[in-house]
């Protein structure tokens, strides 16, 4: 009981970590940020000029990441560039592709685009989850909550059924997606073990991957009329303080 009381506390400073690092947005681009190739980055991320842009994990050492979304559904900028100003890569992303357009420190600038690979499938018969998925579950009126599990993290099975009675008890649809890159046979084993029916499933939608800024799982989403929450409610809490979180979630999205 100890450990469990540890870990939910745990989860509680994630919740509250990642609120802290979802409060520094800002619409367009930080007018104080120092960006290499500042004007030609701002051209090619016009679409984004009105969003939120947001910290993320940065992605190795000496390395800042952004995210922001566009107008379109789907489809995300991520702008990555270096401390020193060496370089500014900004990348498109859809969940069929990504243009990655890099800048190096005399503005030269370079682009390719390829297949975005929104994480390895295990189990190659496995049903991805993708924006079309995702318009479709919420496109009506009704409230949802999306509960995104790794069956390789103890507390992402521990606190499904709790999660789920949530939902059922506040008469939302629960819908649960598998983590990208979980092992969907070990998916069904925990399922098994813990009696609670599997949707096998794979997220691989970027309008909820772009939403993410760490391998740690669960993630749960709230959808109400017709609209996704901009963040997802990161990790395990009690039953008392998650029917708060719904409730403030729905609210949101009125």
């Amino acid at each position: 009981m100890l450990s469990c009381t540890i870990s939910i506390l745990g989860m509680r400073t994630l919740i509250v970590l990642y609120l802290i690092l979802f409060s520094t947005v800002s619409l367009g681009l930080p007018p104080k940020l120092q960006l290499p190739c500042r004007s030609q980055v701002e051209k090619e991320s016009a679409e984004s000029s009105d969003r939120q842009w947001f910290r993320v994990t940065d992605p190795g050492p000496g390395i800042l990441a952004y995210r922001a979304p566009t107008a379109s559904f789907g489809h995300w900028h991520e702008l990555q560039f270096s401390n020193n100003l060496k370089f500014a890569r900004l990348m498109k992303i859809s969940d069929t592709q990504v243009k990655t357009i890099e800048w190096d420190e005399s503005c030269k600038m370079t682009s390719d685009t390829g297949a975005w690979n929104a994480g390895a499938r295990q189990d190659t018969t496995i049903q991805l989850f993708n924006d079309s998925d995702l318009k479709e579950l919420i496109k009506n009126k009704d409230s949802g909550m999306v509960y995104v599990w790794d069956p390789g993290m103890v507390y992402s099975s521990k606190f499904f059924t709790q999660f789920k009675k949530v939902a059922d008890k506040n008469k939302m649809r629960f819908t649960s997606l598998l983590a990208p890159n979980s092992n969907p046979q070990i998916a069904r084993e925990v399922a098994a073990q813990n009696n609670f029916q599997l949707d096998a499933r794979q997220v691989a939608s970027s309008e909820m991957l772009m939403r993410f800024t760490s391998a740690h799982y669960p993630k749960t989403f709230i959808y109400n009329n017709g609209q996704l929450a901009v963040y997802p409610i990161m990790g395990v809490t009690s039953e008392e303080e998650l029917n708060a979180l719904v409730a403030k979630g729905k609210k949101q999205l009125k």
